[in-house]
């Protein structure tokens, strides 16, 4: 399935619902409910980058073992339940960016327990999922289900600048005499500030530099973009959403009878995406960084921001009037002298 979404206007620019072309069966688009996986997790980091007092992309996130208990619906006791990160290793520790770049899953599950399941269901809500979410942590990791036209809604706000426009296959109705019948009229409605989705989609670009989908760097040489993998339990689907300046691109590939693909996210839906918008045309994506937003630099062992003369640093972007800055760095940049320095200086 492929949903293609001009992002300014939302308007629908292309739909397959079949491997075949043509195919008037069912459309996989719009009916088929799969499991979205890692696909959900930009919602999570939304919702912790809008609360820029607390969070940031070098808050450290624990990556260790970690055993969640689900209450049964008695209020008993229930079962518990064990998340693991794709690669099966641990990193004791992570800043929050590495979570959504490299989408690891017990970071993110940590993030989310620590935001609270209404908050991150509030920003799904958001975002224009409009069903229920069920309230348990397996939906950290993308555990509920949605079309691919479903989940293309939700990521059109992030790639349109935080405006929630409807997507649509229709844009006016006219009658015989040439009389409009009907009209979409644009909403404007902003659901994302645009400090925090500045960070998202440069946290997304990074998926595509460096991170999950870093492949595209040689499938799409010279154009920039930003996306996300997704991949369910035992490989049984495939996802991929990006974006470049002018369309938004959600791929998934699967099996009916739901049997495993032996397809992640990045060796799977990505390819379609790469190949798409290399027939098509990719434009290289452009954002603005807001005045409220600055490179800042932190500390990579504390998560405190720094000034830039301390060392063990990384700089992000960040929401200014969120970060404090310390007067002391834990340990100063070694100072570069020259040979002729080291050689006759004091």
């Amino acid at each position: 399935a492929m949903v293609g979404t001009d992002i300014a206007s939302a308007e629908i620019r292309a739909l397959v619902g079949d491997k075949q072309s043509g195919y008037a069966g069912f459309n996989r688009a719009t009916k088929a409910q799969r499991p979205v996986g890692s696909l959900i997790k930009p919602a999570i980091y939304l919702a912790a980058l809008e609360r820029f007092e607390q969070f940031n992309f070098s808050t450290l996130l624990a990556d260790q073992p970690i055993t969640l208990t689900i209450d049964a619906e008695d209020g008993s006791q229930g079962e518990t339940w064990q998340p693991k990160n794709y690669d099966g290793k641990y990193r004791q520790q992570v800043p929050l960016i590495d979570g959504l770049v490299n989408s690891l899953n017990i970071p993110t599950v940590n993030l989310g327990m620590a935001l609270g399941l209404e908050n991150v269901a509030n920003a799904i809500h958001l975002l224009g999922y409009d069903n229920d979410v069920v309230m348990r942590p397996s939906m950290l990791l993308g555990a509920m289900n949605m079309s691919p036209l479903q989940i293309n809604q939700m990521y059109l706000p992030i790639a349109n600048q935080g405006f929630a426009e409807q997507a649509h296959a229709i844009s006016s109705i006219s009658s015989s005499k040439g009389e409009t019948l009907w009209q979409y009229v644009p909403s404007n409605a902003q659901v994302i500030s645009t400090d925090a989705v500045y960070l998202m989609d440069y946290a997304l670009s990074q998926v595509a530099k460096s991170g999950t989908a870093k492949s595209l760097n040689w499938r799409m040489k010279g154009v920039n973009v930003a996306g996300k993998t997704g991949t369910s339990n035992d490989l049984r689907d495939s996802w991929f959403i990006g974006y470049d300046n002018r369309l938004l691109i959600t791929t998934w590939l699967g099996k009916d009878n739901n049997e495993p693909t032996g397809l992640t996210g990045s060796s799977g839906a990505l390819l379609l995406f790469a190949d798409f918008l290399n027939k098509n045309g990719g434009v290289s994506k452009v954002r603005n960084k807001p005045d409220a937003v600055a490179i800042t630099t932190f500390d990579q062992k504390t998560g405190h921001a720094v000034p830039e003369k301390c060392s063990n640093t990384q700089a992000y972007p960040a929401i200014s009037r969120g970060i404090v800055t310390l007067d002391h760095c834990a340990q100063k940049k070694k100072e570069k002298r020259s040979w002729f320095d080291r050689l006759f200086g004091d």
